[in-house]
């Protein structure tokens, strides 16, 4: 039996995930790599901050990084909560990085 398509397998995987941008599901790996529960996490925080967690952009994801970390932190463990400001800092570093080199060609 051949292997499901990723995106098909993506879903599979993580069923009762909302549709969102390609950045609020790269926040969202981040997140699923330190702890259970990603989205409920992503969700309430950014709620908290007036964010949309479905269409999370650079500028959006530097408001609620302490927010997401300390949620991580608290329900997770230090350690992870930890590991995941800092996996979020380089996504944000990342995203900004590729938005200079958008500029720099327009």
């Amino acid at each position: 039996m051949p292997l499901p398509k990723p995106a098909r397998f993506k879903r599979l995987a993580d069923p009762g995930l909302p549709p969102m941008g390609a950045f609020s599901l790269r926040v969202y790996g981040v997140l699923k790599a330190h702890t259970a529960s990603p989205w409920p996490i992503m969700r309430a925080q950014c709620q908290r901050r007036g964010i949309d967690a479905r269409s999370l952009d650079a500028k959006s994801l530097a408001v609620v990084i302490p927010d997401l970390a300390a949620a991580v932190g608290k329900y997770a463990s230090l350690r992870a909560g930890l590991a995941a400001q800092q996996d979020l800092g380089d996504l944000l570093l990342d995203a900004e990085a590729f938005a200079w080199s958008l500029d720099e060609v327009g």
